[in-house]
């Protein structure tokens, strides 16, 4: 079967029905990246649809200091580069965890890519960042999207992001303009001090973990209170190190928070990253001090209200039991009788009663 296309994101394609078996990259063919717990954003097809988003015009890593990693504590071991959000996750996420024309919070703007991918996929965006030059960077590469006709480039329709410069302390005054009631809260809040953005006592990358956590806390309530009933979140974070060189706990006071404003943990994933600088970095590190450095991020995505209200805002139809049945059927066309949990939407081993399975199955 041919791939589609063109930037599948912009176009549409991406999200083609195939009649045959699934395999993984057939998989990421449907729904961009395979919809299991672990991204692999070193595998090919993922590869391939980032090269196309950085095609487009996407240069997250303008507008910062190229070299944020060296910009703090990590200057003292050589550790440098700056890190860029992945087009591909956002797409991902977007797409299938708002709804279309729907409106997206991002209290944590930094660069360009969440920004232009919701509004390639015809969202409106709304971020927020403390610094100027980086807003200014992330609206000159929206508008340069937008007058691709006049270059004689294809065009890529877009929703216009707005991004505000301000202290996300304030985020309800700075965005309420725009909307009071937003459809997807997306973001990836600094890891600590792991980057330091600037030397600006408002900026989070500043403070010691403490105060960090706060402003942090205070900032998502803010961002959860304005999400819309019966609507995701996704938050994209990692633990990182403090200065007694053990772990800041930011995935599990990630999910304090948010429970905190009374939304639930609904999935719970990796984001698998390239290895870059690990295999020169790793060997004097661990020798050294019995670090193992991370190649991975979380991916949280919460819910506020009723799971099959958010699911139905974003037009998803939820498969009955007798679906189930159906579907499986299909993929195994030789069985003839279904097991009976099938048709229970409960696992097997929840089984109790006139749902237990018969005796002699290794379950008596």
């Amino acid at each position: 079967m041919e791939r589609p296309e063109g930037l599948r994101a912009a176009q549409g394609a991406l999200f083609t029905e195939y009649p045959e078996p699934l395999t993984d990259t057939k998989l990421a063919e449907e729904f961009a990246i395979p919809p299991w717990a672990f991204f692999d954003t070193r595998q090919g097809y993922w590869q391939e649809q980032k090269r196309a988003w950085k095609e487009l015009g996407i240069q997250s890593e303008l507008g910062r200091d190229k070299n944020l990693l060296g910009y703090g504590p990590k200057a003292m071991i050589g550790v440098g580069g700056t890190s860029i959000f992945d087009p591909v996750l956002c797409q991902f996420l977007v797409y299938y965890f708002s709804p279309t024309g729907g409106w997206v919070l991002d209290p944590f703007a930094g660069g360009s890519v969440r920004g232009i991918v919701s509004g390639v996929l015809g969202r409106h965006y709304v971020g927020v960042d403390l610094s100027r030059d980086q807003i200014d960077e992330n609206n000159r590469q929206a508008q340069a999207i937008e007058e691709r006709e006049q270059r004689g480039e294809p065009k890529v329709p877009m929703q216009s992001p707005f991004w505000i410069v301000g202290d996300s302390r304030d985020l309800a005054d700075l965005v309420s303009p725009f909307q009071t009631e937003y459809d997807f809260v997306l973001s990836c809040p600094p890891f600590g001090n792991l980057e330091q953005y600037s030397d600006d006592p408002r900026d989070l990358s500043t403070l010691e973990y403490a105060a960090f956590l706060e402003s942090y806390a205070w900032i998502l309530h803010t961002a959860f209170d304005m999400l819309k009933p019966d609507r995701f979140a996704a938050l994209v974070v990692r633990n990182f190190r403090g200065p007694d060189k053990c772990y800041n706990l930011l995935v599990p006071d990630t999910i304090t928070c948010a429970e905190a404003s009374g939304l639930r943990l609904y999935n719970d994933c990796i984001l698998a990253t390239t290895i870059g600088t690990l295999p020169i970095r790793a060997p004097w590190m661990f020798s050294c001090t019995r670090k193992i450095l991370p190649a991975f991020q979380n991916v949280l995505v919460f819910v506020k209200g009723s799971v099959d209200r958010a699911l139905e805002a974003l037009g998803v139809t939820q498969m009955s039991a007798s679906d189930w049945g159906e579907l499986t059927r299909a993929a195994h066309p030789g069985m003839e009788e279904l097991p009976a949990y099938i048709n229970d939407p409960r696992p097997p081993w929840a089984c109790q009663g006139p749902y237990a399975p018969p005796r002699g199955n290794g379950h008596e």
